[in-house]
């Protein structure tokens, strides 16, 4: 077999635009953990708050990962993340009294897929197209997740197996990360009463990432 290591490939240093990237990421993520602190939620906003949590787990975990220089294992993670927001957004918004009392039995309901679920919550919270746009990364996300092209290719160096994920490649997976994750607490908050700490979220992670709300 060809692309054969030559013994212990030792880690990369990570560059400079990559922690920067990482930096801000972790800003939000302290952000918003300090944001849902005391939250009094029920019924299918507590289901909402029960996703974004599983979501919030995944985008400390991706960030960890980055600085242990796992990077195939933190790119994994973006589509659970993204599925995780969207779906407590969608049970949110559209699902059925029936649907909320089967989740509440730890039943799935049958969800919608991405693109249908994109389509209802952008519509119902007036994100005038802003959260269907996030579907055009649904495809790259479930080959990062189950091992597709997008990271069997990312797996040859020139003379060894290795990651070859690239600056470029993890800061937009981070940043998406990032968005998706406001885009979804955002809504949670201003629910939840939190209508003020819900415009300086969107502020904070503007200045951030230069994400125009």
């Amino acid at each position: 077999m060809g692309h054969q290591s030559n013994g212990i490939i030792p880690l990369p240093q990570l560059s400079k635009e990559l922690l920067e990237c990482i930096d801000k990421c972790e800003k939000l993520h302290a952000c918003i953990n300090n944001n849902l602190k005391g939250l009094m939620m029920n019924g299918r906003v507590a289901l909402f708050g029960g996703y974004f949590s599983i979501a919030h787990e995944h985008f400390a975990s991706m960030l960890n990962l980055l600085r242990m220089h796992y990077p195939a294992s933190a790119a994994a993670l973006a589509r659970p993340h993204f599925e995780a927001c969207f779906r407590g957004m969608w049970v949110n918004l559209k699902a059925t009294d029936s649907e909320v009392d089967k989740l509440f039995a730890w039943k799935a309901p049958d969800f919608p897929t991405m693109a249908v679920m994109l389509d209802d919550i952008d519509a119902g919270y007036g994100a005038e197209g802003a959260l269907k746009l996030f579907h055009i990364h649904w495809k790259t996300l479930c080959g990062l997740t189950h091992t597709g092209i997008e990271q069997l290719s990312r797996r040859f160096g020139d003379t060894a197996i290795l990651s070859t994920f690239t600056d470029e490649d993890l800061i937009k997976i981070m940043t998406l990360t990032a968005s998706a994750a406001t885009a979804a607490v955002v809504p949670l908050l201003g629910i939840s009463g939190k209508t003020q700490e819900a415009q300086d979220l969107q502020h904070f992670h503007s200045k951030l990432f230069g994400w125009s709300e």
